[in-house]
């Protein structure tokens, strides 16, 4: 036995195109400074202690087993990210929990085979997933899916989250999107189209440097996003807040229904647009980018 090993993983932001990437389509998601850590040792059985789901463990050591023969582990979580808020919570802990496994079971796995095998865990228990949140959380940096290409390692702006402090489920929200798709096709294939498009000139504005226009491209976002049905009046009400606080844009982030949205604007605006999403009833939070992803947390 070689005692503890512990890995951390990021949660993650969409600048652009969820819901759009489960069919296909391009988005834009940047790895943020809020972790999930996993510390792991062998044991003579399986023990799992964490506040959020036990599935994404016990599948991700199931799926490294395929690999590995694991007789028994203890894991214990913790985790700075809100569960069902959008930030990618459950990819995090599969990513970190298969971190620390290849490491204790020598199985020489690189970066892209975990975040391979972590998407796999995801829409085992999802039913319909996409590898973004998995491939960001194992990267980190600013990523484009489903090419699955780090283009940025960082943003030379702020980023400020704001929670409603309600939970939407991921797996019915995008239930919901496909059936909406199946009764308008042609409709909803334009919105996600058009999500697309906006996802093609984020990339262009990132590129430039220019956030007044990534921003606008939020808002624009945000309005296919509730057009699509994923909205809620509290995430509507946090986005107003942050616009009218001085953000740059701000948008839904992840699967919708609860959870967050996500602000961008200058450094100088931060204590505004933190002001403006907790007057609208939303917990603030400040994040920067995390361009290192999955890591092994020494000490």
């Amino acid at each position: 036995m070689r005692g503890v090993v512990v890995y951390s993983a990021p949660a993650k932001v969409y600048l652009s195109g969820e819901h759009a990437v489960v069919y296909n389509k391009r988005a834009v998601a940047v790895g943020i400074d809020l972790r999930t850590t996993v510390r792991l040792e062998r044991s003579d059985n399986f023990h799992y202690q964490t506040n959020a789901d036990t599935r994404y463990l016990e599948e991700a050591v199931n799926a490294f087993s395929s690999i590995k023969a694991v007789d028994g582990v203890e894991i214990k979580v913790e985790s700075e990210i809100p569960v069902g808020a959008g930030l990618g919570s459950s990819a995090a802990v599969t990513v970190a929990t298969l971190g620390a496994l290849n490491e204790e079971f020598d199985a020489n796995l690189s970066k892209e085979d975990i975040a391979k095998l972590a998407f796999e865990v995801e829409r085992s228990i999802q039913g319909v997933a996409s590898p973004t949140d998995t491939f960001v959380s194992t990267m980190g940096g600013c990523v484009l899916v489903p090419d699955l290409l780090r283009i940025q390692d960082t943003l030379d702006c702020a980023i400020v989250i704001g929670d409603t402090r309600t939970v939407g489920s991921t797996k019915k929200l995008v239930q919901a999107v496909k059936e909406l798709r199946s009764s308008e096709p042609e409709v909803i294939d334009l919105i996600f189209d058009a999500i697309d498009r906006i996802t093609a000139a984020v990339i262009e504005w990132l590129e430039a440097a220019d956030y007044k226009r990534l921003g606008m491209l939020m808002n624009i976002n945000h309005g296919l996003l509730d057009a699509i049905g994923v909205g809620s009046l509290e995430l509507s009400a946090l986005v107003d807040g942050a616009r009218s606080h001085g953000a740059y844009g701000a948008k839904i982030t992840g699967a919708g229904g609860g959870g967050c949205i996500v602000a961008i604007c200058e450094a100088k605006k931060v204590a505004q647009v933190v002001e403006g999403i907790e007057e609208a009833g939303g917990k603030a939070i400040v994040a920067d980018v995390s361009g290192d992803g999955l890591r092994k947390v020494v000490g």
